[in-house]
């Protein structure tokens, strides 16, 4: 995840096309930042370019594991981005060119606009107004750093993570910025800054040692190495792990300050919060034979869903727990602990939509969605590959077809004058989507396109604060926020 744009900004601008006997047949415009561990529709997507490229030879299933960590690498290397294993701006924006190239080749609607480059400002923060509603009006911040991936506002200030280079463009520095202050400068490094109870919380290194940094206080130094921050019910959580004199390293699924595992397993993966309660999964290793051990999701202290052999999507509805777990060769849905939706060909997508499980199934070749029970979108001469969301009460979900993706909102197809529809999520009850047409994106909110001028290669990266949109965008190869005045 961490500073690939920067080396992007020296690699050449022509297509590198994809050199696997597969090719792409959908155009994939990633919105969000993934790394191992990632759990999501945008997973899916990345799994699903990757496994038509060559790089990944798994099924996609929308988790970030060590295998999708290796076919990104790989894509990495292929396309001279610097090898990270995780997916920023440089992986998410090349990922796109190449995909979407492929389809406009393929459809051979080459774009005959020619796009007005605007000079950047000097300053960090700018204003525009979009040209489509005048009383609607923008401010850009960051713009005097190479690459932005992260923000928040704690306390009623931004804070967000940024990238730039150094030495000459031979290395990077990452610096978090809180209030319009660097902060974190007496350590050598610092990453993957979080909010936890409206306190800000990062990963600091010192000499080499590797601890966290929350609300000013040092935690974890008495661990090898710390990862993972999550807020559990308002409260620090983390991966720890330590090595005992020449043995493997131990570790330790921290929740308030105690240590969930006890040893019981050998390595710890997936710490997250369920119901204002701890879960993660445990996994016990068989050393002798070098491959993966028993496996069991560890939630409020209790072992679940042992004897599968894997775990994904991992969630509640109506405060129980629901998992695609995988047994025999086979994926199904366990909810509540019953197996459902064994009769079809595969499962994937587990989400919770209006307090109802909804899936996405295949049967002959065929994707669509389950909710509540019910088969949704068989009818569209498409694929559905991703979640879908409920605003106002209304099913929203994307449905591909050739390479052009149009939104269907409570029955009824939507955004069709755009050759590419992608859900951005909801503010204030009201859908938020990305329009693209011509090679440029496009803002839609309640109906209302704001095109912002123009200007912006990428939008991604979604967020509400205080009923306004705000996200990040890429122009000329570099990221920065675009927040709602």
């Amino acid at each position: 995840m961490k500073n690939i744009l920067i080396k992007w900004l020296f690699v050449s601008t022509a297509i590198i096309l994809i050199t696997s006997s597969a090719s792409a047949t959908t155009c994939t415009n990633l919105t969000k930042t993934l790394s191992k561990g990632s759990e999501n529709g945008e997973v899916l997507k990345l799994q699903q370019f990757l496994f038509d490229a060559g790089y990944l030879t798994a099924k996609p299933n929308g988790y970030f594991g060590n295998g999708t960590i290796d076919a990104v690498k790989k894509f990495q290397k292929s396309n001279k981005i610097l090898i990270s294993g995780s997916v920023g701006q440089a992986t998410k924006g090349k990922i796109k060119e190449i995909s979407c190239s492929i389809i406009s080749e393929k459809n051979k609607e080459p774009s005959s606009v020619s796009v007005n480059k605007t000079k950047e400002s000097n300053l960090p923060i700018t204003q525009l107004t979009s040209s489509m509603s005048s009383n609607v009006k923008f401010i850009e911040i960051g713009k005097d750093h190479s690459e932005i991936e992260w923000f928040k506002i704690v306390n009623g200030k931004l804070v967000y993570e940024a990238y730039d280079m150094i030495n000459g463009g031979m290395g990077s520095k990452t610096t978090i910025v809180y209030d319009g202050k660097e902060i974190g400068k007496e350590y050598d490094s610092v990453s993957s800054p979080t909010v936890i109870d409206n306190k800000l919380a990062y990963i600091a290194v010192k000499n080499r040692k590797k601890f966290i940094v929350y609300d000013g206080v040092e935690i974890g130094k008495d661990y090898g190495s710390v990862s993972s921050i999550v807020g559990i019910n308002n409260k620090l959580s983390y991966i720890a792990t330590k090595k005992e004199g020449s043995s493997e390293s131990n570790f330790y699924a921290i929740y308030d300050g105690s240590d969930l595992n006890g040893g019981k397993y050998d390595y710890v993966s997936g710490l997250r919060e369920v119901n204002k309660k701890p879960l993660f999964i445990g996994e016990k290793s068989i050393v002798a034979k070098s491959e993966a051990g028993e496996k069991a999701i560890v939630y409020d202290g209790l072992s679940i869903g042992k004897g599968h052999v894997d775990f994904s999507f991992i969630t509640a509805v109506n405060n129980k727990i629901a998992y695609i777990a995988e047994k025999n060769g086979k994926k199904f849905i366990v909810y509540d602990g019953k197996e459902i939706g064994k009769e079809y060909d595969s499962v994937n997508a587990l989400t919770e939509v209006n307090g109802k499980v909804s899936y996405i199934a295949e049967k002959n070749g065929k994707k669509f969605i389950v909710y509540d029970g019910k088969e949704i979108g068989k009818e569209y001469n498409g694929t559905i590959n991703y979640p879908p969301i409920m605003v106002d009460g209304k099913l929203i979900y994307e449905v591909s077809n050739n390479g052009h993706t149009f939104i269907v909102s409570d029955g009824k197809e939507i955004c069709k004058e755009y050759d590419k529809c992608s859900i951005a999520g909801k503010i204030k009850e009201k859908l938020v989507y990305i329009g693209n047409k011509n090679n440029k994106s496009y803002l839609v909110r309640d109906g209302i396109e704001y095109d912002l001028g123009g200007k912006y290669d990428m939008l991604f990266n979604f967020t509400e604060i205080d009923g306004k949109v705000s996200f990040i965008a890429i122009q000329n190869k570099k990221s920065f926020i675009v927040m709602e005045k």
